[in-house]
Parts: C-alpha cells; sequence; structure tokens
C-alpha cells in the first residue's frame, strides 16, 4: 500500500483526481484523491507506473519504485478545445458544463 497527494500547480489540492496503476501498458489499480488531495492505493508486484488524471489538467505519470511508499503528483492546468455545433455550445469551466445556444465553431478555452 502507498500513499500520495495532488496538488495543481498553484498549490491547491486536487479532490476527484483518477490514480491508476499500471504495468505500462495494462490498468491494475485505481482510486480517487479526497478533498485534501490525498489517496492511498495497493500497487500490484508488476506495478511499474502511477499516474494522476483529472478534466482540465495534463495528466502526470511517475514510476514506481519498491523503496517508495509515498508519492506526490503536481497537475498543470491544460486548454481544453470544445466543440460546438447543433446550436448548442458547451463551455469547460472549473469542470462544469454550461450549455449556450450558438452557431457552430471550435475554440480553445483554459479551465
Amino acid at each position: 500500500m502507498v500513499s500520495g497527494v495532488v496538488h495543481a500547480d498553484d498549490g491547491t489540492p486536487l479532490e476527484h483526481v483518477s490514480i491508476k496503476a499500471t504495468d505500462g501498458k495494462k490498468v491494475l489499480a485505481t482510486t480517487q484523491s479526497d478533498a485534501k488531495g490525498l489517496f492511498t492505493i495497493k500497487l500490484p508486484a508488476t506495478a511499474v507506473e502511477l499516474s494522476a488524471q483529472l478534466l482540465g489538467y495534463k495528466a502526470a505519470v511517475l514510476k514506481v519504485s519498491e523503496s517508495r511508499t509515498t508519492y506526490h503528483f503536481v497537475l498543470n492546468e491544460q486548454a481544453q478545445t470544445v466543440a460546438h455545433g447543433a446550436g448548442a455550445t458547451i463551455d469547460i469551466a472549473a469542470q462544469t458544463l454550461l450549455i449556450k445556444r450558438v452557431g457552430f465553431s471550435k475554440r480553445k478555452f483554459v479551465v
């Protein structure tokens, strides 16, 4: 069992981050971070990577080490491309979806 924390690049703890242990190809175990950005996960012996992913942030990957029991992820905000069409647009901001009436276009948003 290992533990860790996930923060945004500004130091804010991130909740609901998907944490996955993989063997490099296949997902072996998953968990999520809590309101303080904390997580624990049982690492199978074949795990070689831990990844952290959250909508609006660039995913991060750390190598697993037998001697390491804690991991610290720092996720950087990432621009999201949102497609518009069929008379509606979806703006992704702070992980909230808002529907607005507009024509078809394609724009980049920072969330």
